[in-house]
C-alpha cells in the first residue's frame, strides 16, 4: 500500500539505518516541545495527559514556526485559526466579520482569503528551504558521522548500540566482527560483508563501525645455530 501511495503522488521513501534514531532528527525534533508543554500542563495529574494531547496538538498548529515563518493551519487554511474565546470576545480575527455585508461581498472576501493562500505557501516554502539549507551547512561541519571516510575493502567492527546503559552488560564487549565494507553509499552508511562473504542486508551508519586493525604478531624460533634467536 504504501508503495503505492509514494507512486501515485511521486513521493521518495528514505530508509534510514538501525540503531541510528539521528536519522529521525528531522520527525523527532517536533515532539519535544509536544512533550514538554504535556508535562508542564499536566505536572499536578501526569495520567491526566491522554485527555489532553489534542489541546497540545492544537496548540501546536496553530504557532508559527522557525522553518516556515507561519503556522501549519495558516498554511492549510489560508488564514490564522479563530480561537473559542474570539466568539464571544470580539477580537481583529472576528470583528470585520460582525459588519453587514451583501452575499457578494461576503463571496468576494472569502475569494482573496482563498487566493492569498498561494502567496503564503510560496513565501513558506522559500523560508523553508533557505532554512533547509543553513541547517544543512551547519550539520556538515558540526555532526559529520565520520570524519574519516571508510573504503571498500576496508576491515572494520560494529558497534552493538543493543547493549545501551544495561548495567549487567557494562563490562560486555561493545564491538563485534570484524567485517569488510563492501559498498559506501555516500550518505554516511555502508554495506558490510562477513569475512565468509555473506552480506548483511541492512547498511549501518558510518559512526557505528571502526576501522580494524590485525596485530602482527612475531613468533621466535630457535634456528639451527646454538643460542641465535630468529623472527617469523
Amino acid at each position: 500500500m504504501i508503495k503505492n501511495i509514494s507512486e501515485k503522488y511521486g513521493l521518495k521513501i528514505a530508509f534510514t539505518t538501525s540503531y541510528h534514531p539521528q536519522s529521525n532528527g528531522m520527525v523527532e525534533r517536533g515532539h519535544g516541545p509536544l512533550v514538554a508543554s504535556l508535562s508542564k500542563y499536566c505536572i499536578k495529574n501526569p495520567y491526566f495527559w491522554p485527555q489532553k494531547l489534542h489541546l497540545a496538538l492544537w496548540a501546536d498548529r496553530i504557532t508559527a514556526k522557525r522553518t516556515t515563518g507561519e503556522a501549519p493551519y495558516k498554511l492549510v487554511y489560508g488564514q490564522d485559526c479563530v480561537l473559542p474565546i474570539e466568539l464571544d470576545v470580539e477580537s481583529w480575527s472576528t470583528s470585520f466579520w460582525k459588519s453587514e455585508m451583501t452575499t457578494e461581498e461576503l463571496l468576494e472576501c472569502r475569494i482573496k482569503q482563498l487566493d492569498k493562500k498561494k502567496e503564503i505557501i510560496s513565501r513558506a516554502s522559500t523560508k523553508l528551504k533557505e532554512s533547509r539549507k543553513k541547517n544543512a551547512i551547519y550539520f556538515n561541519k558540526k555532526h559529520n558521522i565520520r570524519s574519516e571516510p571508510l573504503k571498500v575493502g576496508d576491515m572494520v567492527l560494529q558497534f552493538d548500540n543493543t547493549i545501551g546503559k544495561q548495567r549487567h552488560l557494562k563490562l560486555s564487549n561493545r564491538w563485534y566482527g570484524p567485517y569488510i565494507v563492501t559498498k559506501d553509499n555516500k550518505n554516511g552508511s555502508y554495506y558490510i560483508k562477513e569475512l565468509d562473504g555473506a552480506v548483511l542486508r541492512t547498511p549501518v551508519a558510518g559512526n557505528r563501525l571502526k576501522k580494524f586493525f590485525q596485530n602482527d604478531f612475531s613468533i621466535p624460533t630457535v634456528s639451527s645455530r646454538e643460542g641465535e634467536m630468529s623472527q617469523s
